[in-house]
């Protein structure tokens, strides 16, 4: 069964209507074992239409870094009320992470905003290794569950923010 006209243009509608969510991540100026570090991410929403108040983002963290904290950062055009994480698997193979950015208003159409931190401690299996964090987002700003391993290099596939490779 073929569809009807209508029904194309009510997908075609709905397809432009969907949120462009684009992640960024930088990685700390450098790492120490046993120090917590800091790397800063950004959310920025290039759509039409302003994003859910509640955004999750997925971080993988190489092998030998452990989970510490997050937080929010100001200076974006929406400052978050609060970033949780959660972590699943081990430091050893490395932990992923589920967070949840909270918002007091959406990202709004057309570059809206926000920026937060997440903390991590290299532990001494770390020293000299080279590490590479992977993080993604759902890009239609549905909060589906991504897999940051996938990520290839910033936005491929759509929603992966890539850092450069760090030394210990």
């Amino acid at each position: 069964m073929s569809k009807t006209l209508d029904q194309m243009r009510q997908a075609r509608v709905a397809k432009k209507a969907s949120l462009d969510l684009l992640l960024n991540k930088s990685n700390p100026a450098s790492m120490t074992a046993n120090q917590t570090s800091s790397y800063a991410l950004s959310l920025v929403n290039l759509s039409s239409t302003a994003s859910a108040t509640s955004i999750k983002v997925y971080d993988q963290l190489p092998p030998n870094l452990a989970y510490v904290g997050a937080a929010p950062v100001g200076g974006g055009s929406v400052t978050p009320t609060a970033v949780s994480c959660s972590a699943s698997g081990s430091v050893e193979t490395g932990q992923l992470l589920t967070c949840t950015v909270t918002l007091s208003s959406g990202l709004a159409a057309t570059g809206g905003n926000t920026n937060f931190r997440i903390d991590v401690k290299p532990t001494l299996a770390a020293v000299g290794q080279s590490l590479i964090n992977k993080a993604m987002v759902d890009p239609s700003g549905a909060n589906a569950v991504q897999s940051p391993a996938s990520c290839i290099a910033n936005a491929v596939p759509a929603g992966c923010a890539v850092t450069s490779a760090l030394t210990v």
